[in-house]
């Protein structure tokens, strides 16, 4: 690839929205077939309550499930209850529903 005119490289080569090393970490798991490293990055980002980075960590794997399968088809097998809620974040036991008189 020829650098432009200015001086910069040209387009495509440089990556602006190059993701951080933990979505890297996932994305490669994820590639290999391993689902495991999307969750737990995940579930970090709950913890921490980082929506923003949630949000763009998403994105990065939903764009990766389109093209590569089956490491999504496996973590959607994997009962909901695997991914642990820290007790800070759960939600209170809630009561039944009164039958008054």
């Amino acid at each position: 690839m020829a650098a432009t005119a200015d001086g910069l490289p040209p387009d495509g080569a440089v990556d602006v929205d190059a993701p951080d090393a933990g979505l890297r970490a996932a994305l490669s798991a994820a590639r290999s077939g391993a689902w495991e490293p999307a969750a737990e990055l995940l579930a970090r980002t709950r913890v921490d309550r980082d929506w923003d980075r949630r949000g763009q960590y998403s994105a990065g794997l939903a764009e990766l499930a389109l093209h590569h399968t089956g490491w999504f088809d496996e973590w959607r097998r994997v009962p909901i209850t695997y991914v642990p809620v820290p007790s800070h974040l759960a939600s209170p036991p809630r009561r039944p529903p009164r039958c008054g008189k």
